[in-house]
């Protein structure tokens, strides 16, 4: 290229070296001459008009290290007037070529989410150096602008990818980056593939955005975005995306009360393969799911209420997809518990009559535990399965002496929530038995996310009460306290406050009811004390604080009891076995 065109390279690349020519060459004779003198093992060609954005090149890098089936990656190329000029390039059965989301705000979910692409724009393109030499190159035959998408369309049939990342971010000031006529050599040339594309326009982009290996393409509806940080089940939610994107699942997330998160904090907690629907909510979904009739194969619904709300739109001919539920947690169960705390009235079997009258459309229903599972048995729901916890014990290190003080942690998503509920009970009715006996070594931390609205004032104020709210790295609290507490007077599923707790090493204090659902025996892997009894959870906590020795045994047993029953391998089984999908090896 000129000199002009090599010191808009060297802003980013140290060391560039100019290559002159003794006539103006095209951009293939040019690039091809650079590639010849490579000896690094990745080879980056980029446009002199293309402006990197933060850590654009290592992230691009990161690619090759995480895939050895990554062949090249591309970014997310936006235009001079900020919106989307390319999220990945798709080739159509005529042999044009369209750039995905042109146009389109860079925010937009559809263009944020990892896949395998036909091609990516030369404004910026990393290529494997031993892949440009044994594929010898750019074919120069090929008509301006196609060189690029006939190299990545030479990729796949090595065994390596072509990788379109929306989190390589880089700026174009120039012009379309589209080329313009296939030519007979490039029409020629890839024939047979080109009978294999999509017809070009319309709602067939969604089918031809991806390339490669078709994958199982799957809607996941929940309440919200589940972000780990947002807890109340959404921990759970999120593993089991995770898992899907493991299994090759192509997962579409689309949350029913809408996203108040940031999108950064979004798309930095899901898995990178995942199309997350921040910008939508219940309102819209009618028509989402009109706009992708046929789309998806699978629709999994999480939380029975959420599937009575679909319900209508599922059953739309259209959508032609294998529903599944996961009841998360049996809401008619929590209700039941809280009905009898209060003294009144509520028809269980009403409810899950109810309950299985709306699930009766899925092809599978889970549960997230084996008790619950028996509730949902026998009322003519198909294939029933459990799909517990995944989690991974990472005990932390300070020894009992240099310890002290009561954690909890849970997200208070609303007033009325059951972790408000236990919370008022335990500082009205049992922290002050604790301060009788522990005195000035009494101190509560609360941390966890908190809900827009939710007024905490009435433990601002308590003297032996510290509020921490969300906690970005829940680690060092875990690793400072020396008990922590679940008071819970009602609930369903599977209390991950506790498995958490349990896996970070500390021991817990909880109610009956948390340690029947899971399993556990007091005085082994927990201390259980039945719902309402203020001293005898008061005195638990205070044994637990002072007694070294339980302290060490309850909190090894928590530790080998996790190990056994919510490891990874048998989550990811789980899940795999619902969806009827082979697990990778």
């Amino acid at each position: 290229g000129s000199t002009d065109e090599t010191r808009a390279l060297a802003r980013y690349v140290p060391g560039v070296t100019l290559l002159p020519f003794d006539s103006e060459g095209t951009w293939a004779q040019a690039m091809d001459a650079g590639r010849q003198l490579a000896t690094a093992p990745l080879v980056l060609f980029l446009s002199p008009e293309t402006r990197l954005g933060p850590g654009a090149v290592a992230r691009a890098m990161d690619r090759f290290a995480a895939d050895t089936t990554t062949g090249a990656v591309g970014g997310m190329i936006v235009d001079a007037g900020g919106a989307i000029a390319q999220a990945g390039g798709i080739l159509w059965r005529d042999g044009g070529v369209h750039d995905y989301q042109r146009g389109a705000s860079p925010l937009a979910p559809e263009a944020n989410f990892l896949r395998q692409v036909d091609f990516c724009s030369p404004v910026f393109l990393l290529l494997r150096a031993d892949l440009l030499n044994y594929l010898n190159g750019f074919d120069r035959a090929c008509a301006e602008g196609y060189e690029t998408v006939d190299l990545c369309l030479r990729a796949p049939p090595t065994g390596l990818r072509v990788l379109y990342d929306p989190a390589v971010l880089v700026f174009y000031d120039g012009e379309d980056v589209r080329p313009s006529g296939a030519g007979p050599h490039f029409l020629e040339k890839h024939a047979e593939l080109l009978s294999q594309r999509h017809e070009a326009g319309g709602p067939v982009q969604l089918q031809a955005r991806h390339t490669g290996r078709t994958p199982r393409r799957l809607l996941f509806i929940e309440d919200t975005v589940p972000l780990r940080r947002t807890g109340s089940g959404f921990v759970r939610s999120n593993d089991i995306l995770r898992v899907m994107a493991r299994l090759g699942i192509a997962v579409t997330v689309y949350p029913m009360l809408g996203c108040d998160h940031d999108p950064a904090q979004v798309f930095g907690d899901m898995p990178d393969t995942a199309e997350v629907m921040h910008n939508r909510d219940a309102s819209g979904l009618k028509a989402f799911l009109t706009a992708r009739a046929g789309y998806y194969d699978t629709v999994w619904v999480a939380r029975a209420h959420n599937l009575a709300r679909v319900r209508p739109f599922l059953e739309d001919s259209r959508i032609a997809a294998r529903i599944i539920l996961d009841t998360e947690a049996l809401e008619p169960r929590r209700l039941s518990e809280r009905a009898r705390l209060e003294g009144a009235e509520y028809d269980f079997e009403a409810a899950m009559a109810e309950l299985a009258a709306t699930a009766d459309i899925c092809a599978a229903v889970a549960a997230v535990t084996d008790a619950e599972l028996v509730l949902l048995g026998g009322r003519g729901l198909n294939m029933l399965m459990t799909i517990g916890h995944m989690i991974v014990p990472r005990p932390t290190p300070a020894p009992f002496a240099r310890r002290s003080g009561m954690l909890f942690v849970g997200a208070v998503h609303k007033a009325d929530s059951p972790n408000m509920d236990s919370l008022v009970w335990f500082v009205d009715h049992v922290l002050p038995l604790v301060e009788a006996e522990l005195g000035w070594q009494t101190r509560l931390t609360i941390a966890g996310y908190v809900a827009p609205g939710v007024d905490m004032s009435r433990f601002e104020g308590h003297p032996r009460v510290t509020l921490r709210g969300e906690v970005a790295d829940l680690q060092p609290l875990y690793n400072s306290h020396r008990v922590f507490i679940a008071p819970t007077r009602y609930a369903a599923g599977v209390p991950y406050k506790v498995l958490e707790a349990a896996a970070f090493g500390l021991p817990v204090v909880a109610t009956d009811l948390l340690a029947a659902e899971l399993g556990w025996t007091s005085g082994q892997q927990i201390l259980a004390v039945p719902v309402g009894d203020a001293a005898g959870f008061a005195a638990s906590v205070v044994a637990l604080h002072r007694d070294e020795a339980a302290w060490d045994r309850q909190r090894q047993a928590a530790l080998a009891r996790l190990e056994s029953d919510h490891g990874e391998a048998g989550f990811e089984a789980a899940v795999a076995g619902i969806l009827g999908v082979a697990r990778p090896r």
